[in-house]
């Protein structure tokens, strides 16, 4: 038998049964740890570079690394959304900007969707990078996005209580 309220939100009793759960949920923090690591040493890395030459290819790493870092925390953010919504099918459905103010209302993010706006704008120029004027503007946010991706880290841990 097809329940009326099973493909478009979780019963009541089925909320009210899992509400303790809430702290159990399951989510693979390990990849974005490692990633975060990968973004802040090579940051470190760059900043402290004189030669010229190699200062290029160490952009060019943080540049890959804050890509990378990037699409991670926003799957892992869409993830925990869906973990923890009434209705996971809504979730799938949302734009970036509904994801991000949902996650702002949750408290997962340091910043606004005015700043995640940036992020993905910069994200974006990606592939532009071979310019030295768009490798420069993505590269300048690179400080502001690790303490944005140690925070939202540090939340979905104290969520999901792992350690």
């Amino acid at each position: 038998m097809t329940r009326p309220w099973a493909a478009r939100e979780r019963p009541l009793h089925f909320i009210l049964k899992n509400v303790g759960k809430m702290n159990s949920l399951k989510l693979n923090l390990k990849p974005l740890d490692k990633a975060l690591t990968q973004l802040t040493k090579s940051w470190e890395v760059y900043t402290d570079i004189s030669n010229s030459k190699l200062a290029e290819f160490l952009r060019a790493a943080t540049i890959q690394a804050f890509e990378y870092t990037y699409e991670l925390a926003f799957k892992i953010i869409k993830r925990y959304l869906a973990q923890t919504a009434a209705n996971p099918n809504e979730i799938a459905s949302m734009s970036f900007n509904d994801l991000i103010r949902s996650a702002c209302e949750k408290n997962l993010l340091l910043n606004d969707l005015r700043v995640w706006l940036n992020y993905r704008e910069k994200r974006n120029m990606t592939s532009h990078t071979y310019e030295e004027a768009n490798a420069e503007l993505v590269v300048s946010i690179v400080p502001d996005f690790i303490a944005e991706i140690k925070f939202l880290t540090q939340q979905l841990y104290e969520r999901t209580q792992q350690t």
